[in-house]
């Protein structure tokens, strides 16, 4: 992140996202903090160590962003990677991260590691009883990693709609299905104006945060 390039935003045409894997809000499973609503308590005065894989990495973003939108403040601790994250949130180094129900999977399931919420208006099928973070507080809070297609600027729209909807269908197939579950990534689908708004809020959040990303 900061970096040059030879595009921008206005360099492409969203034509669908087939895949957002929500942030989740994690701590040990040896941590006294066993709600979303105790966390924030915990971080209105003292600022919580938070472990992230890396400086600028999505998790260290989702982290700022949830700083700015909720209120709770961190102290960072910057690992080497999602391994050495968790390691550090499953052995109690740190108070709180935020991660990805992938990378953690094995964890959760042996009690290593605590789920608090999911950054999603959804709650997961594969963490059925852990609240959004609406549910858990009252406030919207969604934020993960997506992946989608897009094409050059200046497709023509008859393209964008005929390459959409096929998108749309392929994702809807049980072979893509079974195949995404057993990656541990979510199946989701949104069209080219629906996934258009969504990359344009998440630019707006980018350059929001953006001088907290400078080294």
């Amino acid at each position: 992140l900061g970096g040059t390039t030879t595009y921008d935003m206005d360099s492409a045409t969203p034509i669908a996202e087939y895949c957002f894997d929500p942030e989740i809000i994690v701590v040990s499973g040896e941590s006294d903090i066993e709600t979303l609503a105790q966390l924030i308590e915990k971080g209105k005065d003292t600022p919580l160590l938070n472990s992230t894989p890396g400086f600028s990495t999505s998790h260290h973003i989702a982290s700022l962003i949830f700083t700015r939108d909720i209120g709770t403040q961190f102290e960072y601790m910057h690992t080497n990677g999602s391994s050495e994250q968790t390691v550090q949130l499953a052995g109690g180094h740190a108070e709180v991260g935020f991660t990805t129900y992938g990378g953690v999977a094995s964890l959760i399931d042996q009690g290593k590691i605590r789920v608090l919420a999911i950054c999603a208006d959804e709650r997961s099928v594969d963490l059925p009883d852990v609240p959004t973070v609406e549910e858990a507080i009252g406030q919207r809070f969604v934020y993960g990693a997506y992946r989608g297609f897009a094409v050059p600027a200046g497709t023509p729209d008859d393209v964008v709609q005929v390459l959409s909807k096929a998108i749309e269908k392929v994702m809807a197939s049980d072979t893509v299905k079974e195949q995404f579950a057993n990656s541990g990534f979510p199946v989701t689908y949104a069209n080219a104006e629906d996934f258009g708004a969504m990359l344009d809020k998440d630019y707006s959040d980018m350059e929001a945060i953006q001088d907290l990303l400078k080294e």
